[in-house]
């Protein structure tokens, strides 16, 4: 399920070494799907 989220920032995700940014990210992007 996170995966299909961060399919946009995997680019983002890979450079981050934290996987707490990652998730992070992850849940922004979830934010941003609720918006829309």
């Amino acid at each position: 399920m996170r995966k299909c989220f961060s399919i946009k920032r995997k680019s983002y995700s890979i450079e981050t070494k934290y996987q707490v940014v990652e998730m992070k990210v992850d849940e922004y992007n979830l934010k941003q799907l609720w918006n829309h």
